[in-house]
């Protein structure tokens, strides 16, 4: 799959400063508001023109990401169903992430080849020494 990147970086570049320039009008929020909504409309052409080869090449790399993060989502939610409430908000953040981050690992192993999948990415992590 090769995918001409300063091409496509050049086109997102100038759909999303237009979006931008155009909230400009309204301030702060109608820039943050222009950006979000240009890059949102940009999201499934930039991904249709990456995958426009091999379509199964990009459901073959975001399968397992995606339902880990669905099913750690929802795990998380009914985990907090049976957690006492917590009244410091950076403590319950700092907890949440880290149940989430727990669940999403758990999950992720679990699924079929998660297993080697984070082998490789651990191994690959350890021979850049980060």
């Amino acid at each position: 799959m090769l995918v001409n990147l300063t091409q496509v970086f050049r086109k997102t570049l100038s759909w999303s400063s237009s979006a931008t320039i155009i909230g400009v009008r309204w301030g702060a929020f109608g820039v943050a508001l222009g950006y979000a909504i240009g890059m949102c409309l940009l999201r499934y052409p930039a991904v249709v023109h990456c995958v426009s080869k091999s379509l199964a090449d990009f459901f073959s790399s975001v399968w397992r990401p995606a339902i880990s993060s669905i099913l750690a989502a929802t795990l998380l939610y009914l985990a907090q169903l049976i957690m006492p409430p917590i009244p410091l908000l950076i403590a319950s953040l700092c907890l949440h992430g880290f149940i989430y981050a727990l669940f999403y690992a758990c999950v992720w192993l679990l699924l079929p080849g998660g297993y080697a999948e984070a082998k490789d990415v651990l191994r690959i992590l350890a021979r850049r020494k980060l």
